[in-house]
């Protein structure tokens, strides 16, 4: 009799937690390229892999080292990122000096389990200095810097109007912009006070929307040539003079933000608690 009842509530509470897991709208927390919110780490990077999402070192600085003299710290501004072609439009490429435009993919978790937020960095890519060891895995690295043609930002602003409608402008000037910044081999969370950036916003069912512009740090591009550089972290530009000719300003620091709602956090935590 006791084999039948461990049976009996083996069996229920499996179909219980069948339940809730087909309940579940994991099909609601799909971003770009198919990505979802609210995997596990474990879960998130197997599943970049089962959706073919490209990866690779780059280069954070225009320089591979600090220091072109010392070959042993090339490696300190190299930084392993998945990134998307999704807004790699082939108007802006300079494939002659190696500017492309793809978008790093950051993370964030609410509990340092599970993903609840997924960052774009935008940016664009251009040949690194620095003559690489034969054998480092710095050979033929892009550096990767986040300005980005003003023009191609607006493009990408109107592919989320087209799909989710119009933004809702947020300007607070009481708090400071959060942004994201490469320095060497890491991701750093950053705050500056702003009283001129706005952030544009969509909200989901499941999650939010943000796009950030950046800052303009007067960082410019030339059409069918090059991106403005240093080997400044913040500043690509360090002169301070109004654009001229052809050259088109860039947003500094821009990216875009999915990012689970109160809703869809208490959904993860109930469903992780039942199961």
């Amino acid at each position: 009799m006791k084999r039948v009842i461990v049976f009996i509530l083996f069996v229920s509470n499996t179909l219980i937690c069948q339940n809730i897991k087909s309940n579940f709208p994991n099909n609601k927390f799909v971003t770009i390229e198919d990505i979802k919110l609210g995997l596990s780490k474990i879960e998130y990077t197997s599943e970049l892999k089962s959706l073919s999402i490209k990866n690779k070192n780059f280069s954070t600085n225009l320089c591979l080292s600090n220091n072109l003299i010392d070959e042993n710290d090339k490696e300190l501004n190299l930084i392993n990122s998945y990134y998307t072609d999704a807004f790699n439009f082939d108007d802006y490429k300079v494939l002659s000096n190696q500017i492309e435009h793809p978008s790093l993919i950051h993370t964030e978790s609410i509990d340092n389990k599970h993903i609840s937020s997924i960052i774009l960095l935008l940016g664009h890519t251009g040949k690194a200095v620095g003559l690489p060891k034969k054998d480092s895995l710095s050979s033929g690295v892009m550096y990767f810097r986040q300005d980005i043609n003003q023009d191609l930002f607006f493009n990408i602003v109107d592919l989320y109007i087209h799909k989710y409608g119009e933004p809702e402008m947020v300007k607070d000037s009481t708090q400071p912009i959060k942004y994201y910044k490469l320095y060497m081999n890491n991701i750093t969370n950053e705050k500056e006070d702003s009283y001129s950036n706005v952030i544009l916003k969509w909200d989901t069912e499941f999650f939010k929307i943000e796009i950030f512009p950046g800052f303009n740090n007067n960082a410019f591009f030339i059409p069918n040539k090059t991106y403005s550089t240093s080997t400044n972290w913040a500043f690509s530009n360090l002169d301070q003079k109004p654009l001229e000719y052809d050259q088109k300003p860039c947003f500094s620091f821009p990216y875009i933000k999915y990012q689970l709602n109160e809703k869809a956090i208490k959904m993860l935590i109930t469903n992780k608690l039942k199961i």
